[in-house]
């Protein structure tokens, strides 16, 4: 039934929403199909509206009406209405909203979790509720590089931080006890000449063993991280990874698309590892194409045709990409990583190799023959931010 145009609809529902006012909700969504798709001034959904609102009944009515739960927010670093809710802190509307099936972590490209979110306004009964649902402690934001704690210190409770303490959150400025890790001498290296490590791992299977991969950010112009691996060596095979990312890349410990292309850097590095265990470790030269049977299954980002294996120079790349010295969100993590640089393990580059998996993108010709050494050295010498993957679309 649609006796009321669009524009009127949408009006409608918008101050009836704000009053708080169900019944006025539906009566307007029984006058206009389709209304809970469409969007109010400002691009949010009317599901964001309701969420921020706080009005757990108005929710349910729009959820109801088929809204769609995880619809992300562009305007809003990708939030979902779960985001807006727990910014809030109502806890009712959040409850409605992960009993309906909202993804307690947001989008995949959810800049702030609506674990930080509640963190940081100090609503305990949000942070309880989402920690219960599996929300993910120590996911660490991708443009404020922070985990909930952090976003608690500055201006949650005591009782927040301590609840998310009790669930094993971390703080990017805890001294971490680096040499109990598996996988030191590498993450001591990277701390030095790549720059800080966060504490946190992404854990992957390989080889029927559990692998942490790693993760540090450069101190360069657009500050590119660093993801990479630190125990193939101790297999018995001389060599470790790293692939270059953007400093927006969204990393977590599981996706809500697998095998998307926004997982796409953790599952290159778990195969090409797990080539390695079996013997079958890829050096430089070595090229890896999305048609490969390897590495088909895979999620490419748009923009790339295949990675290249190269010996960066991180000196030289550092070098390039140096800039003046400036407080930056990743200071305190460059803090936390004093022990780790001042207790630099000795690798060299007889012992393990570290190699970086280059990105051939779109127009990008890999030579054949005598020209492919010149290619490969220049690739060896590039900036940081030169060797990162194309960032994702979508």
């Amino acid at each position: 039934m649609n006796s009321i145009s669009i524009d009127d609809a949408a009006s409608a529902l918008f101050h009836a929403i704000l009053s708080g006012k169900a019944f006025d909700v539906r009566n307007v969504l029984l006058q206009r199909d389709g209304l809970v798709h469409a969007s109010f001034p400002g691009q949010d959904s009317f599901l964001h509206l309701a969420a921020g609102e706080g009005c757990a009944e108005i929710v349910a009515l729009l959820i109801e009406f088929g809204a769609p739960i995880n619809q992300v927010s562009p305007p809003s670093l990708f939030s979902t209405p779960l985001c807006n809710a727990a910014r809030e802190g109502h806890i009712n509307s959040v409850r409605v909203l992960l009993s309906a099936g909202a993804w307690v972590d947001g989008d995949d490209r959810t800049s702030h979790t609506p674990l930080m979110l509640a963190s940081r306004g100090g609503h305990d009964a949000v942070v309880q509720q989402l920690l219960d649902s599996g929300a993910e402690v120590n996911r660490l934001g991708y443009v404020q590089r922070f985990f909930a704690l952090d976003f608690a210190g500055w201006h949650g409770t005591d009782q927040t931080k301590a609840l998310l303490r009790s669930r094993g959150g971390l703080s990017v400025t805890d001294e971490f006890d680096w040499e109990s890790q598996s996988g030191y001498p590498i993450i001591s290296h990277v701390s030095n000449e790549a720059g800080p490590v966060y504490p946190i791992g992404f854990e992957r299977t390989v080889a029927d063993q559990n692998m942490t991969l790693r993760l540090a950010y450069v101190n360069v112009k657009d500050e590119p991280l660093v993801l990479f691996t630190a125990e193939i060596h101790q297999m018995g095979v001389p060599v470790e990874y790293v692939i270059n990312l953007p400093h927006h890349w969204p990393l977590k410990q599981t996706y809500s698309l697998s095998g998307s292309s926004r997982s796409f850097p953790i599952d290159v590095l778990q195969r090409v590892a797990t080539l390695a265990a079996a013997g079958e470790p890829l050096y430089e030269g070595a090229v890896l194409l999305p048609d490969a049977p390897q590495f088909a299954d895979l999620g490419w980002p748009q923009g790339l045709c295949g990675l290249i294996v190269v010996d960066h120079d991180w000196e030289a790349a550092s070098a390039k990409g140096r800039k003046a010295r400036k407080t930056t969100d990743a200071d305190e993590t460059e803090s936390a990583n004093d022990q780790l640089q001042s207790d630099d393990a000795e690798l060299s580059d007889d012992n393990v190799s570290i190699l970086t998996l280059a990105p051939v993108l779109d127009g990008e010709k890999i030579p054949m023959d005598s020209a492919l050494s010149k290619w490969i050295e220049k690739k060896r010498s590039a900036a940081w931010t030169k060797l990162c993957l194309p960032l994702f679309n979508g």
